[in-house]
């Protein structure tokens, strides 16, 4: 490409308009490019995102179960990968995670999978605020792929404990107060049959 000289730039610049005001008008035009380039491309992002959730949607809506990641990805030839596609359901409320590896639509009314602590702590509140560790390991290992070992070991561990077989809730202002037992009392307890009294939940919960 010829390198235009000084002399000959200035003969092809437009009658009345210096060098300085033709770059700097050149320069305006290629951010205003740039910027609509950028615009263009952001909303093709948001079209296929679109797409790829609304046949996921349709996919799991015809198979009528939850599906894992990697089979929901094959259903839709594989536009996005496994791990790309998770991330991308778990930002629309219209899927539901529904265990460990599945997933499902959330107008089907399925139990949400969580992490196991909030999962337990959850059925504790729906149950009054404690529950019998029987029950849970009943209900979660029926509702999620969750081993019941894993299960009792988060029930016995802070902020939870386990005595006389039902799951109480640590309260730390016990141990801030002084009045009655403490969480470390109940931590060091967790792992003998026991668990605190009402008169000790009365204390902990300063009733």
């Amino acid at each position: 490409m010829d390198i235009l000289q000084p002399r000959t730039l200035s003969r092809q610049l437009p009658e009345g308009l210096g060098l300085e005001s033709f770059l700097a008008s050149n320069f305006q035009s290629s951010r205003k490019e740039r910027k609509r380039q950028k615009s263009y491309a952001v909303a093709q992002a948001a079209e296929l995102e679109r797409e790829v959730l609304n046949r996921a949607f349709s996919a799991l809506a015809v198979a009528g179960h939850p599906m894992e990641a990697s089979t929901l990805a094959e259903k839709i030839d594989n536009v996005i990968g496994p791990a790309a596609l998770k991330r991308k359901i778990e930002s629309d409320a219209r899927f539901r995670r529904s265990d460990v590896e599945m997933w499902g639509l959330t107008e089907w009314g399925m139990p949400e999978y969580k992490p196991i602590k909030e999962l337990v702590a959850d059925l504790m509140e729906k149950y009054g605020g404690t529950i019998s560790s029987d029950v849970a390991v009943r209900v979660l290992t029926r509702d999620f792929s969750i081993k019941e070992s894993s299960l009792r070991q988060v029930m016995s561990s802070p902020p939870f404990a386990v005595r006389n077989g039902t799951v109480h809730l640590l309260v730390d202002m016990a141990e801030k107060t002084g009045d009655g037992p403490t969480a470390m009392d109940f931590a060091n307890s967790s792992s003998h049959e026991g668990g605190p009294s009402a008169d000790d939940l009365i204390r902990l919960m300063e009733l």
